[in-house]
């Protein structure tokens, strides 16, 4: 299960989508019965995502059952992304509040990975509620408060999806 995901992890970041949707579909079947159709329903979410054909991601993010922590923060990590890029802002504070009610619930996850979750849906949250009242703040306000995220996201450690973060933060 582990080499498949890391498989399709390499091919979706060398973007050779076909391949990759050819490898899922081809070794689907030597994944173990039991998590054979979660397994192939988040990575090809993933694939979708990185595709931009995000209606169909979640689409498949929705079907997936939950029965593993990994699957479920990789799960949510992807809805919120796409939420952002669709700037769904109101669907991605209500996923970012029970996102972090999940991590806080499941005691099988390290103290790290735990953290690291918190912190990127903190800094996250700040990053959509700044954009959300974008319009109504002074450009000096607005740049002013991209800044202190900015520094919060360098003083915080650990982070997940850091780079996923500073990109956020680079085009704001």
């Amino acid at each position: 299960e582990s080499d498949y995901k890391n498989i399709v992890t390499v091919g979706v970041r060398t973007k050779d989508y076909t391949w990759t949707a050819e490898f899922m579909h081809q070794y689907q079947k030597n994944l173990r019965p039991e998590i054979r159709e979660n397994a192939f329903k988040y990575n090809m979410a993933v694939l979708y995502f990185a595709q931009k054909k995000y209606e169909d991601a979640l689409q498949l993010l929705m079907e997936i059952s939950f029965r593993d922590i990994s699957y479920g923060v990789g799960a949510k990590t992807i809805q919120m992304q796409i939420y952002f890029a669709l700037k769904e802002y109101e669907a991605l504070i209500n996923l970012i509040d029970t996102f972090r009610l999940y991590v806080g619930r499941h005691k099988t996850q390290s103290d790290y990975r735990k953290k690291a979750n918190l912190n990127m849906l903190r800094i996250v949250k700040k990053i959509v509620k700044l954009k959300e009242k974008s319009t109504f703040l002074g450009k000096h306000k607005y740049h002013n408060q991209l800044e202190d995220i900015k520094h919060l996201c360098k003083t915080l450690s650990p982070v997940s999806n850091s780079g996923w973060i500073q990109d956020i933060l680079d085009n704001c």
